[in-house]
């Protein structure tokens, strides 16, 4: 004989089954009680009693041994037999009925706690049994492993995606870098022109003033003899020191605008060259960091054009105060054009 064909499994069948049969809306309020005559107040512990023994009969508590069975057995009769006093339940006839809703309200609770301590200790090891837990953790386990596959699916493609950003970022700023560079060269070019137009008219100068102090000098010297008063003297020496001093003043801006158009212009070409240096270093982020580093402090020094020692906070004073004179004069240009 199998486990299904012993009687304590076929008797508990047919009560689990029998209970489920109230299990229904018209346990708790029906039309003939009226509307203040219900079991809504304890549907929690209906439900709870119905809830056990559907998980119950779905369990395979044929493995359970015939006293254990026999325990469950008792209780779910007794709470049928209590089920079936309720659906028997007449308002009409009854003393009290609202007591007797009360009365049997209260002993679903009882039957619903006796139930529970019968069938609850079992529920898992039936369970275990019937193979839901060793399923749920196989499912859990595919789960598991199918997530760590998206979360490894999608760590890939955002760093895929986050080196195509690095390489649009890098494309852009090498767009806005190449811009920078042909504008900032184009200036430098434009800068080392009008350097070198100014010191055209500063070499006019001093070539004029040189040329007009020998020239005086010259007649002063060819006048000597006459001059005999020392006022004489002191005025013919203090034009020639004038005159002088003019001329070392233009060639001294001169000097200064040669030196700026130098610088300018090696400016310039160092920028022409510098994305050469860059595209160069491309493929290695610490040599192209490096490459361009010393590119951009070779572009930016000082070199030494020749026309201003290099070194003198005298010589780059003068070259502060050429450059302050000539914002003036532009200043001065741009408010007169405005009036």
């Amino acid at each position: 004989m199998t486990n299904a064909q012993r009687q304590p499994v076929i008797d508990l069948g047919e009560g689990l089954s029998g209970l489920l049969k109230y299990d229904s809306s018209t346990i708790y309020s029906r039309e003939e009680w009226g509307s203040k005559l219900t079991f809504h107040d304890y549907q929690e512990d209906f439900e709870r009693l119905f809830g056990l023994v559907r998980i119950f009969l779905d369990l395979p508590y044929e493995l359970l041994p015939d006293a254990q069975l026999n325990q469950i057995i008792q209780v779910v009769t007794a709470a049928s037999a209590h089920l079936a006093s309720i659906d028997a339940f007449d308002s009409s006839i009854a003393n009290n009925p609202q007591q007797t809703i009360t009365a049997l309200g209260n002993q679903v609770k009882i039957h619903a706690d006796a139930v529970t301590v019968q069938m609850a200790q079992w529920i898992s090891y039936l369970a275990y049994q019937k193979g839901d837990v060793s399923s749920n953790i196989s499912s859990l386990e595919s789960a598991i492993g199918q997530g760590e596959k998206l979360v490894a699916e999608a760590k890939g493609r955002i760093e895929k995606e986050e080196g195509e950003i690095k390489r649009i970022v890098q494309q852009a700023q090498d767009f806005a870098g190449d811009k920078g560079v042909t504008i900032f060269t184009q200036q430098f070019d434009t800068e080392a022109g009008n350097n070198k137009t100014e010191a055209k008219n500063w070499l006019k100068a001093t070539v004029g003033v040189f040329t007009l102090t020998t020239f005086t000098l010259s007649i002063f010297m060819y006048q000597l003899t006459g001059v005999s008063n020392w006022y004489e003297w002191l005025s013919r020496a203090a034009l020639i020191g004038v005159l002088i001093t003019a001329g070392a003043w233009c060639s001294k801006n001169y000097r200064i605008l040669r030196h700026q158009e130098a610088v300018n212009r090696h400016k310039a070409n160092g920028l022409k060259s510098f994305l050469l240096f860059r595209d160069a270093a491309d493929n290695d982020e610490a040599t192209r960091n490096a490459v361009l580093m010393e590119t951009t402090r070779s572009i930016f020094a000082t070199p030494d054009s020749g026309f201003v020692q290099q070194g003198n906070n005298a010589q780059a004073s003068e070259i502060r105060i050429l450059d302050g004179a000539r914002a003036a004069v532009a200043a001065t240009k741009t408010s007169r054009s405005v009036e």
